[in-house]
């Protein structure tokens, strides 16, 4: 029952970093993005700060569902909590990395 919150987790994580720009090139909109009249790491960091709010969200729904059944125990719970959000975000940046 551990492994259940925290693989959902990094699931989300890699799911939501790896449609950032990934959607925009299977969509073929990257050309009508780039074409706005801003910088193009203004796009690109807007868009990974979105992606990051929905993975936190995400990851903090999860891991308080997980945290609410007993998923983790009661001695190991913070550990587990805090090793499941570090795992989300370095999901979440291998997801967004990998989708450019």
């Amino acid at each position: 029952m551990l492994t259940l919150p925290i693989t959902l987790t990094i699931a989300a994580g890699v799911v939501i970093g790896g449609s950032l720009f990934a959607g925009e090139i299977e969509n073929e909109t990257m050309a009508c993005l780039e074409m706005l009249p801003t910088r193009r790491w203004k796009i690109w960091w807007i868009k990974l700060a979105a992606g990051l709010v929905m993975t936190l969200v995400a990851g903090t729904i999860l891991l308080s569902l997980g945290t609410f059944l007993g998923a983790f125990g009661s001695s190991t719970q913070r550990i587990w909590v805090v090793v499941g959000a570090i795992l989300m975000l370095v999901a979440f940046a291998w997801g967004a990395f990998g989708s450019t």
